[in-house]
């Protein structure tokens, strides 16, 4: 593997964890009470917005819309 290959993946999975990660503590606000699904579906949206935005390669974006778009899902699907 090129140093430039695993530079790419290891920057995939780091964005991807990060990604993953906020939409996780999201979630978890919603389940302990301290934010609203109201809230957290704003916040994510605006999050989601701004990152769409970011001029970042496009195979890692989709990534990331793809984590986003099931977070959106799951804090949807919650019952709180």
């Amino acid at each position: 593997m090129t140093g430039k290959k695993e530079i790419a993946q290891t920057r995939l999975v780091v964005e991807a964890g990060l990604i993953a990660g906020y939409v996780d503590a999201l979630a978890a606000e919603v389940n302990d009470g301290t934010m609203t699904k109201v809230a957290a579906l704003q916040d994510l949206e605006e999050f989601t917005a701004t990152y769409t935005a970011q001029k970042i390669e496009p195979s890692f974006k989709q990534i990331g819309i793809q984590i986003l778009a099931q977070g959106r899902d799951a804090i949807q699907g919650m019952l709180v």
